[in-house]
């Protein structure tokens, strides 16, 4: 189809002439435009084969795509004007779906529901219709990135099952982008693999490098790590960044559907991982602030904040159902008569040093705490008498056999009190009477023997 535009005297009416262009192309797929004169739009032609019609600029005054429909009506054949309005149809509704997909991302209340809901936007047979999708995260302390999430089917029979219920709740039912629970086969297949720049030009250097999604057909990979995922011959990789600052990888082919992606589809991927990509740094910002205010930036263990609040949820929990609570209050001996200047000459690094030792010692759901100095606080839900008897030990040998012994004092409730409310007190207590003894050692009771780590250690 061609459309001729004469331009005459007056301001030139970039907008229409752009108009007539965008409409032209999603009415028929392809437009050839020439523009004659300067100035503003004084006549338009819209010719297809030997077909042709005027619009006079009143015309284009009543709005340009009524005049425009109008005459595509008259020049395109009635299959062309059909297979235009699907393609509009379909542009439409794929608009539509990836800004649902981007607004559930933007309500998300965390950043894995967030990136699960731009997965969701990605395998969407309403959407971008990707058989499956997995996200690799950057890991600063590795260098490289590791399997997150996925969506989509692992294996022949999963995607059997999946197509199949696709295929009997039809094409009405509505895409669902919240609460998107990633795929579990898929999920743990992934978090076992991690990308790499490597030092040849494989698909992951590739596109680390370039400015454009990587779209890769029939060539013979040359990643080890993305043959795991046993790609289709046509797949899509692309890096999620904003500026220069990559937060990710992107996969997604379409393994199970035998269907080709097209050009068309990366383009509106691309689109898509644009406005993901600014979600999800905005999102990292926002749990980076939240953590600077709950979190020791020395020791990346919780703040007194975060400790207290933890711990009263606890003794709420413990008072409700009579499971028993333990608090330990922990010192760091060597840190303990030091000048200012000795201080900070030895002492920071040796507060991160026990800051990685708790968290490599305690449960997951244990939580530890620095206040002020060298003085630590943990909070051991569900743990008895026994149980803070075997943490202390544990925790003060560890300490003790790395040359920086711990003082410890611990508090159980209902062992050491009926009142939740009293186990910092207990705890700290019994504190200051294994620091009495001299340190490296744990006072577990009040009036009880003291656990001396070094004799332990003997022992």
């Amino acid at each position: 189809m061609r459309i001729d535009i004469t331009l005459g005297d007056g301001v030139t009416s970039a907008p229409a002439v752009a108009q007539l262009v965008k409409l032209g192309e999603l009415a028929h797929g392809h437009v050839a435009v020439h523009i004659q004169g300067a100035g503003a739009v004084a006549g338009v032609v819209v010719a297809h084969d030997d077909r042709s019609t005027r619009i006079e600029p009143p015309d284009l005054a009543l709005g340009v795509e009524a005049a425009l429909t109008r005459s595509l009506e008259d020049v395109l054949p009635k299959d062309a004007l059909l297979r235009g309005a699907l393609r509009v149809a379909s542009d439409l509704a794929r608009a539509d779906a990836l800004r649902a997909a981007t607004d559930a991302m933007l309500s998300a209340p965390t950043v894995e529901s967030a990136l699960a809901s731009f997965l969701a936007g990605v395998t969407s047979p309403s959407a971008l219709g990707f058989g499956r999708a997995a996200l690799f995260a950057f890991d600063r302390a590795k260098g490289s990135f590791v399997g997150m999430l996925a969506l989509g089917p692992a294996t022949e029979g999963e995607a059997k099952r999946v197509y199949a219920k696709l295929e009997a709740e039809g094409p009405t039912s509505a895409p669902m982008f919240t609460n998107v629970a990633p795929a579990p086969a898929l999920t743990e297949r992934i978090r076992g693999i991690e990308l790499t720049r490597g030092d040849r030009a494989d698909e992951v250097s590739e596109v680390l490098s370039g400015a454009r999604a990587l779209q890769r057909r029939a060539d013979p990979l040359r990643s080890a790590a993305l043959k795991q995922l046993d790609p289709a011959s046509e797949f899509v990789l692309a890096k999620v960044a904003v500026k220069q600052q990559v937060l990710g990888i992107l996969f997604a082919d379409c393994r199970f559907q035998n269907a080709s992606i097209g050009a068309e589809r990366v383009t509106a991927l691309e689109r898509f991982i644009a406005e993901a990509a600014v979600v999800w740094h905005a999102l990292r910002l926002q749990r980076e602030v939240e953590d600077l205010a709950r979190y020791d930036a020395l020791t990346g263990l919780a703040n007194r904040r975060e400790f207290e609040a933890r711990l009263a949820h606890e003794r709420s929990r413990s008072r409700r159902t009579k499971d028993p609570l333990t608090v330990l209050c922990l010192d760091v001996d060597e840190l303990r008569g030091m000048n200012s200047e000795r201080r900070r000459e030895i002492g920071d690094t040796l507060l991160r040093r026990v800051g990685a030792l708790l968290r490599e010692e305690l449960r997951a759901h244990d939580l530890a705490a620095r206040f002020d100095g060298g003085e630590l606080g943990v909070v051991l839900p569900g743990a008895g008498g026994l149980e803070a008897a075997s943490v202390a030990r544990r925790l003060g040998l560890a300490a003790h056999r790395r040359g920086w012994p711990l003082s410890i004092g611990a508090a159980c409730f209902p062992d050491d009190t009926d009142h939740p409310d009293d186990l910092v007190t207990l705890a700290t207590k019994n504190l200051g009477i294994a620091k009495a003894e001299g340190g490296g050692c744990a006072c577990l009771s009040e009036g009880g023997q003291p656990l001396v780590f070094a004799q332990e250690d003997d022992g």
